[in-house]
């Protein structure tokens, strides 16, 4: 009689402890889609980054998958103090999956990355300081990341896509005022699908315009082929095709491609180029660049 209220006793215990673990659990997740949740991963990244970072929607959880997925709402990252529009990014919706098992050999997969409504802003003021810069805090986490040295340091995503995407630049000095649409899909290697750049605005005061496609952004991190591109540019008087290969696109080093360049002054070329030509008359050239892996 008395091992058996032991066992009975036991048993209780047992089913205290796994309900409170439950019940724990249970917890947790609906935190995890309160605001918040949202606004202590907010703070979180505010002071990681050195810049303003909010989560003004909630962040859906979808754990019970093969692959766990989260999806941010109202994601704003503040800019620079001096730069003219109070948000350096925002995005409507991020949502992203992880592969967990390939974290156990250090690594980051992201199998999906979709972004919508992206608004991205670059700037440069007179002095030349750039509000992408994170070292203007030295605390900053971000500060201290260095930059990606070759195309394999570049994160495994092996599906992005972007839409309704938007980038401005602006250069005060150089007088640059850019507004690019960012359309990219991307898949797994030997898909059909590509990352594309269109925009306008202007350059130097003249009208621009920019029409860039490549492969997907898969084969741009994981390929050791050469990565494939087309880009036709038009800068005022100045129009330029060029379409080939990159060995390397993050030090953009070893390209072989053709170049078919037109204009009206040879002179123009130098707010691009930065090269001083004699003014000339119209020209049309063509011919192939090629610089060797070294």
């Amino acid at each position: 009689m008395a091992r058996q209220k032991r066992r009975s006793k036991a048993v209780r215990i047992f089913l205290w402890i796994t309900g409170g673990l439950v019940a724990l659990v249970v917890a947790l997740l609906l935190y995890i889609t309160t605001p918040y949740f949202a606004g202590t991963v907010g703070s979180w990244l505010t002071n990681s980054s050195g810049r303003n970072i909010a989560l003004e929607g909630q962040i859906e959880t979808h754990l019970w998958q093969k692959e766990p997925r989260f999806i941010f709402h109202g994601v704003k990252i503040g800019n620079a103090e001096w730069a003219k529009n109070p948000t350096m990014f925002e995005a409507e919706t991020i949502e992203v999956s992880i592969a967990p098992w390939r974290l156990l050999h250090g690594e980051i997969v992201l199998p999906e990355l979709l972004v919508s409504q992206p608004k991205l802003s670059l700037e440069k003021n007179k002095d030349g300081a750039s509000n992408w810069d994170f070292t203007e805090n030295p605390q900053s986490a971000v500060a201290e990341q260095p930059m990606p040295t070759s195309r394999t340091n570049i994160p495994i995503i092996h599906m992005l896509k972007i839409t309704d995407g938007q980038m401005t630049y602006q250069d005060a000095g150089r007088q640059i005022d850019t507004k690019l649409k960012i359309s990219t899909i991307s898949g797994q290697s030997g898909d059909e699908s590509s990352l594309e750049v269109s925009g306008d605005g202007t350059y130097q005061g003249h009208p621009f315009t920019l029409a860039l496609k490549g492969a997907s952004i898969f084969e741009l991190r994981e390929s050791d082929n050469p990565y494939p591109f087309q880009l036709k540019t038009i800068i005022g008087p100045t129009s330029a095709d060029v379409a080939g290969t990159i060995q390397d696109p993050v030090q953009m080093k070893a390209m072989d491609v053709t170049l078919d360049l037109k204009g009206a002054n040879a002179a123009d070329l130098f707010p691009i180029t930065g090269i001083a030509l004699p003014p000339t008359p119209a020209y049309h050239v063509k011919g192939r660049l090629k610089e060797d892996a070294g």
